[in-house]
């Protein structure tokens, strides 16, 4: 059966849409069979939609139902009739009495409540209706109308989609958050950049302002220990002939001065031979130093097109490691010094010709 009413169809002359049933008599012989059948085909059509529908009376006791609506109830249709919904459906009368108690005493309806909760035949799983109520006037009184439309797939296409929108979100966030990673990461590079070709200037322009092989190794030694930060930078140069390396300058705040120091090629090979072949190189010492204990170092030649002319060291502190920036700088660093100390050595030279030339004539006059 997929409709069934307590004794008789309730009275429809005052529902919304409905104009032409006659008022119904519970008592009378005289039913309106058609306005039954009718009805009773509504109930039928609406369960094919997953529709439910019901009547409940003043006391809120079924007086209608239809096949959906009690399959979500798990009882049979004649089973409800004349139940209370707390009977019925205990747990979801919490919701729908306080709903159905209004509608019966202002007689205003109530429509597109959602309601969640789990069908008898389907317990465990979560499911929806949006839920209209209306007053139904009934022969033996007033009654209360339920409409229950089972919004569970479109729920699930809505979390689907609101689970799908999420992800996209969260992706495009991270999208977002690389592509913000990339640009600050290239603006410090750039920045880096920069910064690195304004100091290779000031230093080169300071370096190629003199003609005095110490004025130019003094301000290249305290630039790079002033810009990269390390506690102690000296330069020296080479007498290959004598095979000896002096350290004509140094730059320290807190370490012994090695300012002065004569040391042999065939004392270091290890180190000097790297050096003179054009090569740099960086690394920890293994044994402390006597003087400056353990220390992390750079060691870069001073080179040009026809020789090594020295070097440049720079030592911190041992957990230091010099990263690419500081030795591209230090290179740098070292090639206008070569260029610089070879155009010194070369002015003096002519100057030395100039005083010999000027001695000569003096000698010639005289003469």
């Amino acid at each position: 059966m997929f409709f069934s009413c307590q004794d008789q169809p309730p009275n429809l002359e005052v529902m919304s849409g409905v104009k032409n049933f006659e008022p119904c008599d519970l008592n009378s012989d005289a039913i309106n069979s058609a306005q039954h059948s009718i009805l009773s085909s509504f109930f039928v059509a609406a369960s094919t939609v997953s529709a439910g529908l019901c009547i409940y009376d003043e006391q809120l006791r079924f007086v209608c139902i239809n096949d959906a609506l009690a399959e979500i109830y798990g009882l049979s249709v004649n089973e409800h009739l004349g139940k209370t919904m707390h009977e019925v459906i205990p747990e979801l009368s919490t919701i729908l009495e306080p709903i159905c108690q209004r509608v019966l005493q202002t007689g205003e309806p109530v429509a597109n409540i959602e309601i969640d909760g789990e069908s008898k035949v389907q317990p465990g799983i979560a499911r929806h209706w949006m839920t209209s109520c209306f007053p139904m006037p009934l022969p033996q009184g007033r009654g209360v109308g339920v409409i229950a439309l089972d919004t569970t797939s479109r729920k699930q296409v809505e979390e689907a989609l609101r689970v799908q929108q999420s992800k996209l979100y969260q992706e495009i966030q991270r999208l977002n958050d690389d592509l913000e990673s990339e640009v600050q990461a290239r603006t410090a590079q750039l920045q880096l950049a920069f910064e690195f070709e304004a100091t290779l200037k000031r230093i080169t322009d300071r370096v190629r302002d003199s003609l005095d092989e110490d004025l130019i190794l003094q301000a290249a030694v305290r630039e790079l220990a002033t810009v990269i930060g390390v506690s102690c930078c000296n330069a020296s140069l080479y007498d290959t002939e004598q095979g000896t390396s002096t350290t004509c300058y140094e730059y320290t705040h807190s370490m012994s001065p090695y300012q002065g120091r004569v040391s042999k090629f065939s004392a270091v090979p290890e180190l000097y031979d790297q050096l003179l072949e054009g090569q740099y190189f960086q690394f920890c010492s293994l044994v402390p130093n006597p003087e400056r204990g353990l220390v992390a170092m750079l060691a870069c030649p001073i080179l040009d097109d026809q020789d090594v002319i020295g070097d440049l060291w720079l030592i911190n502190h041992k957990d230091y490691a010099f990263n690419d920036q500081d030795i591209r700088l230090v290179q740098q660093v070292a090639n206008q010094c070569a260029i610089a100390i070879r155009q010194a050595r070369l002015y003096e030279a002519s100057q030395s010709q100039v005083k010999e030339l000027e001695h000569l004539n003096q000698l010639k006059d005289d003469f």
